[in-house]
């Protein structure tokens, strides 16, 4: 009989090895860009519009980023997503803005003008005149949308013109010439020959000849205009002039000095009014009786 004896079992142990299933956790990241905005600033002076960058300005950004956990179940779980925020800063312009003065000169006009007192042909006599102006005043403003400089004109001012005068001799030139008076006769029966009695003085007459000169107020030029006659009649001179017969006969009667006593025989004599007569002597006699 063979004796088996008891062998004590050896056991060998393999630990247990885990599965590993690897889970991607890697963090998320989400980056946005602020793009860089224009500010434009109006600064004034005389290079209107002229624009000059102070600052060029920065981008901006928004990083979101979330991170990954893993629970016992090997579940991916997000975490609360975290943000930064980098500001953007604009760009920022300065634009040239202000007034601006235009002043147009209007030359002063020439007028030509008629001198009705002197001859034609001596020099003319200028007063001289002052140039007027217009002033517009535009004022530039900006536009802060789009950086342009916007012109404004405001209401222009007139300073008006005064005008050059140029006298210019032109007198109107006047012949007079006369006529002379006419003296008419007119018998008159109630007149004795001889005498004349004036009726009516007359009146010289006068032919009076006008040539008139215009001067062109924009070239000073002389134009004669066509005569003008003007007469004023001659007026007679009337005079009445008798016919009556100055011829009469007389009659001469002598008489006694203060008394009504004729001394001598009448006598008749033919002669004419208003003319003086001497009678011949007559003899008186010694004695006469008074009447």
């Amino acid at each position: 009989m063979v004796m088996l004896s008891m062998v004590k079992p050896t056991v060998n142990q393999v630990d247990m090895k885990p599965k590993v299933v690897i889970v991607g956790t890697k963090p998320s990241v989400d980056e946005k860009v602020i793009p860089i905005d224009t500010v434009y600033k109006p600064v004034n002076g005389s290079d209107i519009g002229v624009r000059k960058v102070v600052d060029d300005g920065q981008e901006g950004r928004v990083t979101t980023t979330i991170t990954y956990r893993v629970d016992n179940d090997g579940k991916v779980i997000a975490n609360e997503p975290v943000v930064t925020r980098v500001d953007m800063r604009p760009r920022v312009v300065e634009v040239v803005v202000g007034d601006k003065t235009n002043t147009k000169v209007v030359s002063a006009p020439v007028r030509y003008e008629k001198d009705p007192n002197r001859d034609k042909g001596l020099g003319s006599v200028k007063t001289p005149g002052r140039d007027g102006s217009v002033t517009t005043t535009t004022k530039y403003e900006l536009d802060p949308n789009t950086g342009e400089v916007i012109p404004k004109d405001g209401q222009p001012v007139e300073i008006q013109a005064v005008p050059i005068v140029v006298e210019v001799p032109a007198k109107d030139k006047v012949e007079v010439v006369e006529i002379p008076i006419e003296t008419e006769y007119v018998d008159d029966a109630n007149l004795f020959e001889g005498q004349e009695v004036v009726e009516k003085d007359g009146k010289v007459g006068r032919v009076t000849t006008t040539i008139t000169y215009e001067v062109n107020p924009n070239t000073g030029e002389i134009t004669e205009g066509k005569p003008v006659i003007e007469t004023v009649p001659m007026e007679k001179r009337i005079v009445r002039r008798g016919t009556k017969s100055t011829r009469v006969n007389i009659q001469v009667r002598h008489y006694l000095d203060g008394t009504n006593t004729e001394v001598a025989s009448s006598q008749t004599l033919t002669g004419e009014i208003g003319k003086e007569y001497q009678t011949s002597p007559v003899s008186v006699p010694d004695k006469v009786e008074k009447g």
